[in-house]
């Protein structure tokens, strides 16, 4: 019975345990997953992937005839939301906060089938201090 007890109590400690963050320098290619954050330690930002606000982009496998816009939504230091897009215009893949530049460089998913679905997606993104 003991070994039991021991392996519940390991199991709710270990689950209780808040995820560490990536950490990532400037200049440096950085991928998240849907609702991760990553960190950039050395200048003390953290940028967090919150949400797909439109993917109009044409699907994979599929004849289009406009190419389409994927726009997501992230958080800085807590603060007020990002708007970045990557496709046919309004094209607004750079922010720039504080002396720091964010580019967005892609909006995936894992497979063709999971494409629209924003649980599933990742973006990749860079900051350059400016």
């Amino acid at each position: 019975m003991r070994p039991l007890l021991f392996i519940s109590i390991l199991i709710l400690s270990l689950s209780s345990c808040s995820k560490d963050l990536d950490s990532f320098s400037l200049n440096e290619e950085i991928k998240l997953d849907y609702g991760e954050t990553a960190k950039i330690e050395s200048e003390d930002i953290q940028i967090e992937f919150v949400d797909v606000l439109e993917e109009s982009r044409c699907p994979p496998k599929v004849l289009c005839i406009w190419a389409g816009l994927v726009r997501v939504k992230l958080n800085i230091n807590g603060g007020d939301p990002v708007y970045l897009n990557l496709g046919d215009t309004p094209s607004k893949v750079t922010h720039t906060f504080d002396d720091y530049e964010l580019t967005l460089l892609d909006v995936s998913y894992p497979s063709d089938k999971d494409f629209g679905m924003k649980e599933k997606a990742s973006i990749r993104f860079v900051v350059r201090e400016i």
